[in-house]
């Protein structure tokens, strides 16, 4: 009695888990979330495995001392543990003195998991953009400022990562994308 080999080919168009967020295992790799483990692609490590970017026109007005949205906000799904994420941030930024003092707008970046957020750059410590009143009253400065994170969220959860700002002086203010100028976030996954 001979034994016959033969080779098979199965062609679906999806394939769904059975239990849910347990994933799919195709040859001992678990396919989860729309992603693949790094661990299981040659070479993962400090490779980027997704990339996400997100846009914002709305312009956003803020006259507060404490920190508000500034409606940029982008989500990135980890699919290991192990992995970072690259933050990439161009921030289109006006800010304007009042008549009497200076100002500084402090621009931070939240990242939120699960409703609970956490700060991964605080602009109190690290980013004032100043206008200065001077001789002439109120002053202004815009330009598009950029902020670089590289994070390590430690989860395969959904990350939303924001920027918030607040200004310095009360009576002053800062806009966010003022006359619908873009601000741009770009998240990366970087293998572990």
């Amino acid at each position: 009695r001979s034994n016959l080999i033969m080779s098979s080919e199965l062609k679906v168009d999806t394939i769904s888990e059975k239990t849910s967020a347990n994933g799919v295992v195709i040859d001992g790799v678990t396919v989860k979330d729309g992603g693949i483990a790094s661990s299981f692609i040659t070479g993962g490590t400090g490779k980027v495995l997704q990339v996400v970017q997100a846009t914002s026109t709305t312009s956003t007005n803020r006259t507060a001392t404490t920190y508000g949205d500034t409606t940029l906000t982008g989500s990135i799904t980890p699919s290991a543990t192990g992995s970072k994420v690259l933050v990439l941030i161009a921030q289109a930024i006006d800010i304007q003195s009042n008549t009497t003092q200076n100002n500084d707008g402090k621009v931070k970046v939240v990242r939120t998991i699960s409703s609970t957020d956490t700060d991964v750059y605080d602009g109190d410590g690290f980013m004032k953009i100043n206008a200065d009143y001077g001789a002439f009253g109120y002053s202004q400065t815009r330009g598009s400022y950029a902020i670089n994170i590289l994070d390590s969220p430690n989860t395969t959860s959904a990350c939303t990562y924001k920027t918030q700002m607040k200004v310095g002086a009360t009576g002053s203010s800062i806009t966010a994308q003022i006359n619908s100028n873009p601000s741009h976030i770009i998240l990366m996954e970087i293998g572990a």
